[in-house]
């Protein structure tokens, strides 16, 4: 599928989108904490559940390259996550990028700035793709707002690899699971 700013590079697997994750995120301490306050044991646990919410790992994925990463990752939707859509009434959450949140408000500057500073290389977003052809971030939102920074203050980034974005795409209908994720949120049930 022709998508404005990607260009399509091959077919992927679950196990290997996930296995970079892990190799990127997984591995940190910080990320680590963060699943044990919200109740899972391993990162491996809190992440594979919440994308089991969606059905991740039955779906279709493709790698598309990032064409213009500062100018096409601001329009992409933010991830149906609590932390993230708390900054938009209940009424406006599930349809706003990065822009629009930039525009609303200022936070984790000090963090997004260290990620701008020292953009990772090689990189990769996981995202859904709407049958709308919006792109809903799943995972870099804190890489996704360092770009929309480098945007709003008139930076250029000098990839040595431009970023890539794991996508699968959603049928007609199954936008209803976006506001599904952000209503069960991403920390763990009590057992029954």
């Amino acid at each position: 599928m022709n998508i404005e700013g990607l260009y399509y590079e091959c077919p992927v697997n679950w196990e290997e989108i996930f296995k970079r994750w892990q190799e990127s995120e997984g591995v940190m301490v910080e990320w680590q904490k963060i699943a044990q306050q919200k109740g899972w044991q391993t990162w491996e646990e809190w992440r594979g559940s919440w994308v089991k919410n969606f059905e991740a790992q039955n779906r279709e994925w493709f790698r598309y390259v990032i064409l213009d990463p500062v100018q096409t990752v601001p329009h992409f939707q933010i991830v149906p996550s609590p932390a993230w859509q708390i900054n938009f009434s209940k009424d406006e959450r599930n349809k706003h990028t990065f822009a629009e949140l930039f525009e609303k408000v200022t936070f984790q500057y000090d963090k997004v700035r260290g990620i701008l500073n020292n953009f990772p290389e090689p990189t990769e977003f996981i995202g859904i793709c709407l049958p709308n052809k919006k792109i809903v971030l799943v995972e870099g939102h804190h890489r996704a707002s360092a770009l929309t920074l480098a945007k709003k203050e008139g930076r250029k980034i000098n990839f040595n690899k431009l970023p890539t974005i794991a996508l699968t795409f959603f049928k007609e209908g199954e936008e209803k699971i976006i506001d599904s994720l952000l209503a069960r949120g991403t920390t763990k049930e009590p057992s029954k």
